[in-house]
Parts: C-alpha cells; structure tokens; sequence
C-alpha cells in the first residue's frame, strides 16, 4: 500500500511517505474453503445423480407404456365379451351333467381369473400412461 504518514514523539513530529508490504506468513481459513468447495462438489454431484434418476424414471415411464400399449393390444377390447359366453358354456355343462360341480367350480374360477388379470393388465396400462404423462409435463423431472 501507498500513503503517508504522521508521528508525535517527545516534542519531535515525523511525517512523510509511507509504504507497506503484506506478507503471508500462514494460510488463513483454508479448512473453511475447503468445506464450502467439498460442499460445492457434494451438491454437484447430488444435482448430477437426481438429473439421472430423473431421466431413468422418464424412460422407464415410456419403456412401461410401450411395453403395456404393446400388451393392450393383445387383449379383447371388453374381457365381458368372451367371460358371458365361457360362463354360459361352463353352466350349461354343469346342467346337461358332462361336468361335475368340482370341474365347474374350477372353470368357472379360471374365468374370473382371467377377469382379474385382464382388468390389472388395463389398470397397469393406465399408470403407465399417467406416469409417462407425469414424467413429461413435470420440468423438474426431465434433465
């Protein structure tokens, strides 16, 4: 630094120009700039594993849906469609005694099996579809 100074001393004054010099003898609060930049590299690398989870969870979405619009096709548009008449056939041959109450109790419980499933595999294309849905409009989820 530059500058000038003034001294009283015993009746004598002193002024004139001045010239200072720091010289740094010891670091001053590097632990503390070390934690703020290892906080710095931890929050960057928590940025960085959000953004790839997030990306995950988008394509894992769209992945989900392909695979169940893929799968919806295969199924009967209405599972009632096929269920009334299997139903039917099943009773009637109960009735007409080619079959005992055993034998139709079983079949009889594969078609509301069958029911159960088609109506999860509908139920599991509709969360995929809102997930996918989520996933897209949710800005803070895509990367």
């Amino acid at each position: 630094r530059l500058g000038a100074f003034y001294e009283k001393d015993s009746g004598r004054e002193i002024f004139g120009p001045a010239v200072t010099l720091e010289v740094p003898l010891w670091s001053r609060n590097q632990s503390g700039v070390g934690a703020a930049r290892g906080n710095l590299r931890l929050a960057e690398a928590i940025e960085a594993s959000t953004m790839a989870r997030a990306a995950a969870e988008v394509a894992r979405a769209a992945e989900r849906l392909k695979l169940a619009e893929e799968s919806l096709t295969t199924l009967a548009p209405d599972i009632r469609a096929e269920a009334g008449p299997a139903r039917l056939a099943i009773e009637r041959l109960f009735e007409s005694g080619e079959a005992n109450l055993a034998d139709t109790l079983l079949l009889r419980s594969r078609v509301v099996e069958g029911e159960r499933a088609w109506m999860e595999a509908r139920a599991a294309v509709a969360e995929a579809r809102i997930a996918v849905a989520l996933a897209r409009q949710s800005k803070s989820l895509l990367p």
